[in-house]
């Protein structure tokens, strides 16, 4: 991840199409979201590896990563970023099952999900 800014309309379109690929930016944009868990109790290491263990095996499922969902035990929130595993995008559907899967969960107290936002660019 970098901290360029976003690019602007007019530098997109001086740069040609391999350019816009390398940089990502343009037709080939890749758009991540950011989740954020509140747990229900504060949560030790020991009941949190099932947990995670399950959201992972969703996670590559569906051919992504999440960045992050860690901290000092016992947790009482913990937040990540989630974006595909290699070229693409996260879709709508990806965030939306990724939600509804850790709502599910009895350890989850709050869980929320942001907008899809550049992966690149937006952190």
């Amino acid at each position: 991840m970098t901290n360029r800014p976003a690019p602007s309309a007019t530098w997109l379109r001086n740069l040609n199409p391999r350019q816009r690929k390398k940089l990502r930016v343009g037709e080939w944009q890749e758009m991540g979201f950011e989740l954020k868990l509140v747990f229900a109790t504060p949560i030790s290491a020991e009941a949190y590896l099932p947990l995670w263990d399950g959201f992972l095996s969703l996670v590559e499922s569906r051919d992504l990563m999440a960045v992050g969902l860690g901290g000092s035990f016992p947790l009482t929130e913990t937040d990540a970023f989630v974006c595909t595993d290699g070229p693409g995008s996260v879709s709508a559907e990806d965030r939306q099952v990724l939600l509804d899967w850790i709502r599910a969960q009895a350890e989850i107290k709050e869980a929320s999900a942001g907008e899809l936002v550049d992966a690149w660019y937006s952190l």
